[in-house]
């Protein structure tokens, strides 16, 4: 047996029963208590070298304080990142069965209305509002919204993660009476390739006629590129629902020559763009827009002329 084989049995042996005493710990009381109460354990003993004088001792504590800081560090950040990741494929897997899934009588959108306030710094504030008919036979019923990201550059995995989403649910008769409503969201790839935020609301098995459901979201940078001159962008909507009557309204804050700052058409109705001090308003709307048709604009910021 050879001297590699010998340190690998002895580890296994040794510390890896160390390691899983560890976790145990660390899962059972949290990594701040482990490792307080392992901190004043040694701070006892290294004190106690200290006052008499031995240098070992001193050492020796020291050493391991720092080994256990280490390993109980990687346990804990370990121990959350396979938590997490159990929490991501089984919300992904109960996000594919909805989407399967379709009711003999879903829940009809009578109003959607979307407020999109884009910052000069491209950080964006949107939120969606709908209207939602009757829907009181039992079933859980739940609505599916998303929001595409169209920057030119990918988006990674920590500007995913500043992205906030929260939804609320309210009834017809007082609408700032609002609760907060149980949501999940999922990273899905859109039709154009671009990344795409869906977000579903769980609203139980009892929806009144009219109740409102309003998702906010913010999105640190969302229009970076187009705010700061370096890409125009897209802002369009596609239904697969049926929808009574929508509004989209967008707000560019702040622009300082609004000459500079065109959109385009693109199959919107009811399109029109206003100048408001500095702000530019672009808004469309329609009565039952046909699905899966693609309708918005394409905005554009030449700053340097």
């Amino acid at each position: 047996m050879g001297a590699g084989s010998e340190l690998r049995k002895i580890l296994s042996q040794r510390l890896l029963p160390l390691i899983a005493e560890i976790e145990e710990l660390v899962y059972r009381y949290g990594y701040i208590r482990v490792f307080g109460s392992a901190v004043a354990m040694l701070g006892t003993a290294g004190l106690l070298g200290q006052v008499l004088g031995i240098a070992w001792l001193r050492t020796t504590f020291a050493t391991a304080a720092a080994f256990l800081f280490v390993v109980a560090a990687l346990v804990s950040f370990a121990g959350g990142q396979k938590q997490r990741n159990k929490l991501t494929n089984a919300e992904n897997i109960l996000h594919g069965y909805a989407d399967a899934m379709h009711t003999e009588s879903p829940i009809v959108v009578k109003e959607w209305r979307q407020d999109v306030i884009i910052e000069d710094n491209g950080d964006a504030y949107c939120q969606r509002t709908l209207i939602l008919d009757a829907a009181a036979n039992g079933k859980p019923r739940y609505v599916s919204i998303n929001l595409v990201y169209y920057g030119a550059g990918p988006l990674t995995d920590r500007a995913r993660r500043k992205v906030v989403c929260k939804a609320f649910h309210a009834g017809a008769e007082n609408s700032a009476e609002r609760t907060r409503a149980n949501a999940t969201s999922t990273w899905k790839t859109a039709r154009n390739g671009k990344p795409r935020l869906d977000v579903y609301v769980h609203l139980g098995t009892f929806v009144q006629d009219g109740d409102l459901v309003t998702v906010e979201w913010f999105w640190p940078k969302y229009s970076a590129d187009l705010m700061s001159g370096a890409a125009p962008e897209a802002f369009d909507v596609v239904f697969d629902k049926e929808v009574s009557s929508f509004t989209h309204r967008v707000v560019f804050r702040n622009i300082r020559n609004p000459s500079l700052f065109t959109v385009r058409n693109q199959g919107a109705r009811n399109f029109k763009k206003e100048t408001q001090g500095r702000d530019v308003i672009v808004e469309f709307s329609a009565t039952r827009p046909e699905m899966n048709q693609q309708m918005g604009f394409i905005a554009d910021y030449t700053r340097n002329g």
